[in-house]
């Protein structure tokens, strides 16, 4: 009898590309381990796309572009042979647990005649943020190489069996990661899909093809920053009933995005959430936003029966998923954020332990989330730098992580600690790493010799570039490597740098009030930039004369405003700032937007991808901040061009003034000056007005008036104020933290205004300051705010003190009216507050 030899299964790997040269090597050296044949169909590359291909021993084919990305699939389905597709993008590739079993778990399919298509799960990470996972899906990637198995849809194509006689099954060993989530690659995608999309929207003849393409039109909407527009896709695609296998939950995912993106109410993404709590209840994603939001709000009790739950819906999910349940992992993306919360309630409550257990657990995770690993440190600070290194060690590899930990701890961890993590980090400057090891004399020689260097370089590209100019012939300067020098090398060693740099140029260098518009102060500009000295102010001796003023903007998800207000900081005639701009934001719109204002030495940019709230965005700036006087601008307002000229020189020639603010001017969305409702502080034809501080606090308090303005109004000395801004409050006061800030300078000194405003307050519906729930806190801090002052017999007597409660209580009048107001989550707290407030007065409640 004769026996036929058992068929080798044959997989084929296809791809289409075009200028994938950075990414397809990893795609090609994936395939290679397990498919036996490699289909690379390019679409017009101008790179080395296709001799990386043919060097790699794929089988290289051309395709016309025709906008269609499924004739171009279908086009390399028709060049492979093999019994079974994998068909990922170039962008795309398997774990190498995946890697391991793929052909066993094939050879499983290949008997199973019914089998048909393969979902694997797909995980997007961005690997521009330390390979940071921005969502899961299942996707259909493998699957039978059969005629009738083809793709349709020329965007956002979808494989399709037109004879229906297969299965669709899914295997949890398979993993694919998907690296297009780069905020670099994403936009350019997006822009892309966005032309193809409304193509297709025009070629749609009914409502029916129209509400198909609602989700895909929401997608590339999102992506492009265009929240109002994701929103009403989303919507519609809900409303219609859209599904999506394996993406599961999807749709409210990016309807909350979008929404928080927006600036929706905080009472609008609740309701989202407890929606989609509703649709998905088994879905642990929906029950961590909203804990995050609550734990963002400060209602901590809530917040972290919300985490306890979805930490409990996440066991749940893994125990389906290890009995071979196949299910959409929307959490894993935000898990980290679990461990996060509950560690900050723990750590706030006092409960050490705990919350180190907690922050491990989150590090375990995701071990790149600087916030979860300062949480950490905070935990075991006590604890020897040896015994931490044993712990860190645990998780992280000093040679691959050292410049992770060194940059997240930095002004956290002792010098011990910090020099074990720097010492593997080439980007450590020598001159720091002996700072961290106590050898001043090492920091020196090696500081003198990166100043000498550049001194040298600096000081021959400013020559050359303005003799550039003449005819005279330019001065050669060798290219030096400087990757070593930073910016405290400068500060640190300026006698030095003065003693080396030509005559001509120590007046530009060092020149308090240096001409930034000549030809040559551009170039040194320029150079400095070059090698990573972000701040010109870096290089000046200080001057009495022009004290340095620190602008500090923090922004998120505003970039359209966020510049207008960046450009009146730029704008300003004084001549010695630094701008500090701290970016929390949910998308990369102003990273990518600070990428044109790269060459100002004046602006420092800190993207901080980890801030979980508000308080994380401010906190930074206590250390970035090197002015004398402290600047605050927020992110929707202007300043006037002369402020910091006018202000600066009032606080520099009176001693005696601590708080220097204007008349305020308001502003609406489009810039457009609103009439003015502020107090009136000067009455007569001057043009300031000096006050008393104790009677300005008086009166603040009194009328429960915060005339002097909001934290982009005031300029004042960094040394007299204790209680700062940080982390956006002060004091405890969260929604009244300015009058706080103000109260405690008038108590030090004396109040200067100007007539003419110097800054102007946008007026939004997008602002946190208008929505319900925080009109109310601020009324019960203000409440709260008289009871201190009173209690401390500063500013208040017993009449004083009545009035402005008084005021507290004729305001709830009138807000106890309003249905929106009645609806908020805190009225029961507030009117509690304010009822205290008229039984101490004597009221009625009518």
């Amino acid at each position: 009898m004769k026996i036929e030899a058992k068929k080798k299964l044959r997989l084929s790997a296809c791809v289409i590309v075009k200028n994938e040269a950075e990414n397809l090597p990893r795609w090609l050296r994936c395939m290679a381990q397990v498919a036996d044949e490699m289909i690379v169909v390019d679409t017009g590359s101008q790179d080395d796309t296709v001799a990386l291909a043919e060097a790699a021993g794929a089988k290289v084919f051309h395709f016309q572009w025709i906008n269609d990305f499924a004739a171009a699939k279908n086009y390399a389905l028709e060049q492979a042979d093999g019994d079974w597709i994998l068909f990922l993008d170039a962008d795309e590739y398997f774990s190498e647990e995946s890697l391991k079993v793929l052909r066993q778990e094939m050879q499983r399919y290949q008997r199973d005649k019914r089998a048909g298509v393969v979902l694997c799960r797909l995980i997007n990470i961005d690997k521009e943020n330390n390979n940071k996972i921005v969502d899961t899906m299942l996707q259909s990637r493998i699957f039978r190489n059969l005629p009738n198995i083809r793709f349709e849809g020329c965007v956002h194509e979808q494989l399709t069996n037109n004879k229906g006689n297969l299965k669709m099954l899914s295997n949890s060993k398979l993993v694919i990661y998907h690296t297009g989530y780069s905020a670099s690659s994403f936009q350019k995608k997006a822009k892309r899909n966005m032309l193809l999309l409304q193509e297709r929207l025009k070629q749609a003849k009914t409502q029916k093809e129209q509400d198909r393409l609602a989700h895909f039109m929401m997608d590339v909407y999102h992506s492009l920053g265009d929240y109002e527009n994701a929103i009403k896709y989303a919507r519609r695609a809900i409303d219609n009933g859209t599904k999506l296998v394996g993406m599961e939950g999807y749709l409210y995912e990016i309807l909350f995005s979008a929404s928080q993106s927006a600036g929706r109410s905080r009472e609008e993404l609740f309701a989202i959430l407890e929606e989609a709590m509703a649709a998905y209840p088994e879905e642990a994603s929906f029950v961590i936003e909203k804990g995050y939001l609550l734990w963002q709000a400060g209602d901590f009790a809530q917040a972290e029966a919300c985490m306890l739950q979805a930490l409990k819906l996440r066991r749940e999910f893994e125990r389906k998923v290890a009995d071979g349940v196949m299910l959409t992992d929307n959490a894993l993306r935000i898990l980290p954020e679990i461990y996060h919360v509950l560690g900050d309630i723990a750590l706030q409550s006092g409960g050490k332990k705990l919350a180190a257990d907690y922050f491990f657990q989150g590090l375990q995770v995701y071990k790149y989330h600087s916030s979860l690993l300062r949480g950490l440190y905070s935990c075991i600070d006590d604890s020897e730098p040896a015994e931490i290194i044993l712990l860190l060690n645990s998780l992280y590899s000093r040679q691959e992580d050292g410049r992770f930990i060194y940059r997240a701890l930095k002004g956290y961890g002792p010098k011990k600690l910090l020099l074990y993590y720097a010492g593997a980090d080439d980007a450590v400057s020598p001159v720091e790493k002996f700072l961290l090891a106590g050898r001043y004399d090492g920091a020196a020689v090696a500081a003198a010799e990166n100043i000498r260097n550049a001194a040298r370089q600096l000081a021959c590209y400013a020559v050359r570039r303005q003799l550039s100019e003449k005819t005279v012939a330019a001065i050669e300067a060798p290219e030096m490597d400087l990757s070593s020098l930073e910016e405290k090398d400068w500060q640190n060693n300026r006698a030095m740098l003065e003693l080396i740099m030509p005559e001509a140029y120590k007046k530009i260098a060092f020149s308090s009030v240096p001409d930034r518009f000549s030809m040559t102060g551009r170039s040194i500009s320029r150079s400095l930039q070059r090698r990573g000295i972000r701040t010109w102010t870096n290089v000046y001796v200080a001057d009495s004369r022009y004290p340095l003023v620190s602008i500090m903007i923090p922004t998120y998800n505003r970039p359209q405003l966020f510049e207008k207000t960046l450009q009146s900081a730029l704008a300003q005639t004084y001549p010695n700032v630094e701008i500090l701009v701290t970016d929390n934001s949910t998308n990369e719109e102003t990273r990518l937007l600070m990428e044109k204002y790269v060459d100002d030495a004046r602006i420092k940019y800190f993207r901080n991808r980890e801030a979980g709230c508000k308080a994380d965005n401010f906190r930074p700036f206590e250390k970035l901040a090197r002015g004398e006087y402290l600047q605050w601008c927020m992110d929707d307002d202007i300043l006037h061009r002369d402020k910091l000229k006018i202000m600066a020189q009032a606080l520099r020639d009176n001693d005696n003034v601590s708080l220097v603010t204007s008349q305020r001017a308001f502003i609406d969305m489009d810039g457009n000056l609103l009439p003015e409702d502020s107090v009136k502080l000067i009455e007569d034809d001057a043009s300031w007005q000096c006050y008393s501080g104790l009677d300005a606090g008086r009166y603040i308090l009194s009328n429960f008036s915060n005339f002097i303005g909001e934290p982009s109004a005031v300029l004042f000395r960094r040394q007299d104020l204790q209680n700062h801004y940080w982390g956006a409050d002060c004091r405890g006061y969260k929604t009244i933290s300015d009058v706080a800030m103000w109260l405690e300078l008038l108590s030090k000194g004396d109040l200067l205004v100007f007539r003419e405003p110097l800054s102007y307050y946008r007026r939004h519906a997008g602002q946190e300051g208008q929505q319900p729930e925080v009109v109310l806190l601020s009324r019960m801090e203000w409440s709260r705010l008289l009871d201190e002052y009173m209690a401390q017999e500063i500013y208040l007597d017993e009449a004083d003190y009545r009035q402005g409660k008084m005021a507290l209580w004729q305001d709830y009048q009138q807000l106890r009216e309003r249905t929106v107001i009645q609806q908020t989550g805190n009225f029961a707290e507030y009117q509690a507050c304010m009822e205290s407030i008229g039984n101490l007065l004597g009221q009625k409640q009518e």
